[in-house]
């Protein structure tokens, strides 16, 4: 008896550790990727800002995103002014081949609290004369 005692404890703690520690790993996790996401938000001013007034959906025209970026960036700014402030905070900005319309696209991958990540497309229209006329954010979440 007293030995079947003993095995009958023994799988009962084989039972809990199979399930108390992915639990526990899981827990866990999410509390280090909600840490991780925030330090990499605080560490870019810009994007915390915009980050702040989103709402989480998945959208091609943030109007509250784009409204924060409006106010770091007036109509009217210097192109070489407002990329390299975007480069700093790690978006990657790609302009146009050729003097066209087309904007300025800039991307960063953020991380996401809630698993995959969040992907930022800020568009910027500059003039002739490398002003500022118009922005536009999108933001895509993606789940891995």
């Amino acid at each position: 008896m007293r030995r079947s005692v003993k095995y009958a404890v023994w799988a009962l703690l084989a039972l809990l550790a199979v399930v108390i520690i992915p639990v526990v790993s899981l827990f866990l996790s999410g509390i280090l990727r909600q840490a991780e996401t925030v330090s990499f938000y605080r560490a870019r001013p810009i994007l915390n800002s915009m980050n702040s007034v989103h709402d989480r959906i998945w959208t091609n025209d943030s109007h509250s995103a784009r409204s924060v970026l409006l106010e770091r960036f007036p109509i009217g700014t210097e192109l070489n002014t407002a990329l390299p402030t975007l480069q700093r905070e790690g978006f990657e900005c790609t302009r146009p081949p050729t003097v066209s319309d087309a904007p300025v696209d800039c991307q960063l991958l953020a991380p996401a609290a809630s698993g995959g990540s969040t992907r930022w497309i800020v568009d910027l229209r500059f003039d002739e004369r490398d002003r500022l006329t118009d922005a536009k954010v999108a933001v895509w979440n993606i789940w891995s």
